[in-house]
Order: structure tokens, then C-alpha cells, then sequence
């Protein structure tokens, strides 16, 4: 993947130029593992189920599918969020009507399937913030209003490719674009500071899903610099508050001043 990228790299159009080579070039050259789960209650879960007897792993790749594991009723109904029902003379417990997949509701999710012993239970980590802003170019297509019936598939891998023991087919085939032109961003802009961030996060998942580069161009800007020409930081706090400059000189002249 690290090659991949330092290869795709090489047809995208840097501003300022020497970012190419330089601070970003670097950066993939010598890419290290990316841990992209967090410990915290605010973030997207990660959807892996794991088997408390067998430790069996399941990703769910979409909300019909959890509810389809769950036993639940209809993804619309109106209660938001979790409910519990016993299921006469069945093995599924837990009931679900799902508009919320957020942690205080899926995290509540539990299931068995036939056949196999042990329950289901979501593992506690959420998604690193970073691993969804690098999804941008085709995860904001991939909802309820924008659905078609193309395959997300990696470039020139086949559905059964995919598949494995962990479920990670059912990770992969989700609904996506109607054309994939809009994977690749004629061009974005940022901060220089995201060579180590979303530039890099974009390019990732491109690479690791579609073989391919998420943007043609990128025109990165410069870093405002504090009084003691270092870049302004809240670690190092060499700024002046915000609030302050509100309170002193007004929100219309500091938004003229930048």
C-alpha cells in the first residue's frame, strides 16, 4: 500500500510543487501502520460483532444487516434507538428499531445466530475522525437519499475476493455512486499541516479501496505564525485568546484582519 500511494502520488499536481517530493512525498514514503480505532464515547462505532465463546469476528456492513442479525422490525419505525423484546421460542433477545448508530444505541445491540454458541456484542472502539474524512469522496453519497445499485468494490477485485471468516464482503459491498468520477476531486485545498492529515487520509483509502488517487490537484496554504514565529498552537498557547479579541476589538475587525 505504502509503494501504491508514492506511486499514485507521482500524477497528482502539488501547490507549492515542492510539497510533492518533499513534505508529503516523505511523509508516504515512510508511512507507518495507522491505528484507526479510538477509546472514546463520541464517534462512530466501529461495526465489528465479536463471539464472546468463539471469539468469531462479524463486521456489519450496513443498518438492514444489523437489523437482520438483531431479529429487529422496520429500519423506519418510529421509536429511535433500542428497544428489548423477548422472541418467543426463538434464540434472539434483543429487538431493534434503528435510526441512531450512534453508541448509546448500537452498543446496546446483541445477537446469537443458529448453530453457533456464544453471543454477539460490538467490540467498545469508535472510528479514528480522521478515517471518516478520509471516506468523504464516496461515503457522502452512500446514504438513504443517494443509493444505487453499484457495487463499492476495490478496483479489479471481485466480490468473492472479499470474503474471508471476519466478514469483511459484507463490509465492501454497500451501495454506492452511479459513476465513479466522483471518487477523484478535480481539486481540494487545506492547510499544509494536513499532508500529515486529511491529504493523507484522503489518499489512503483511495489507494486501499480503489486503487486510485481521490484528488488531481491540491493547493495547500501556508500557517498563520504567532508573535514568536512559531505556528500558533493551543498546547503552547502563544496566541491571543479569541474570546479577548472578540471582547476588544470586535468580531467584524478581526474578521477584516484575516
Amino acid at each position: 500500500l505504502r509503494n501504491r500511494m508514492v506511486e499514485v502520488n507521482q500524477d497528482i499536481r502539488w501547490i507549492p510543487s515542492h510539497l510533492k517530493k518533499g513534505r508529503f512525498g516523505h511523509w508516504i514514503e515512510g508511512a507507518r501502520d495507522w491505528a484507526i480505532s479510538r477509546n472514546r464515547i463520541w464517534g462512530t462505532p466501529i461495526p465489528l460483532w465479536i463471539n464472546n465463546i468463539t471469539g468469531r469476528v462479524i463486521c456489519i456492513g450496513s443498518r438492514e444487516e444489523l437489523i437482520k442479525h438483531a431479529g429487529a422490525g422496520n429500519a423506519g419505525a418510529g421509536a429511535a434507538g433500542y428497544k428489548e423484546r423477548e422472541e418467543g421460542g426463538g434464540n434472539i433477545k434483543n429487538r431493534v428499531v434503528l435510526q441512531d448508530l450512534h453508541r448509546d444505541t448500537v452498543d446496546n445491540i446483541s445477537f446469537s445466530i443458529s448453530g453457533e454458541p456464544g453471543l454477539y456484542s460490538r467490540i467498545p472502539e469508535v472510528l479514528d475522525c480522521w478515517f471518516e474524512s478520509g471516506c468523504m469522496p464516496f461515503a457522502q453519497f452512500n446514504n438513504n437519499n443517494h443509493r444505487t445499485t453499484t457495487p463499492l468494490q476495490p478496483e479489479n477485485q471481485s466480490s468473492s475476493s472479499l470474503e474471508d471468516g471476519y466478514g469483511r464482503n459484507s463490509c465492501m459491498k454497500q451501495h454506492a455512486l452511479a459513476s465513479d468520477a466522483h471518487l477523484t476531486a478535480d481539486f481540494i485545498a487545506e492547510g499544509v499541516d494536513q499532508t500529515r492529515g486529511w491529504f493523507y487520509t484522503l489518499l489512503v483509502l483511495s489507494v486501499a479501496l480503489f486503487n486510485r488517487a481521490p484528488y488531481k490537484n491540491v493547493i495547500a496554504n501556508g500557517i498563520v505564525l504567532a508573535s514568536d514565529g512559531r505556528k500558533m498552537s493551543k498546547r503552547l498557547k502563544n496566541y491571543t485568546p479569541p474570546d479577548l479579541l472578540l471582547d476588544t476589538q470586535g468580531a467584524d475587525a478581526l474578521r477584516l484582519y484575516l
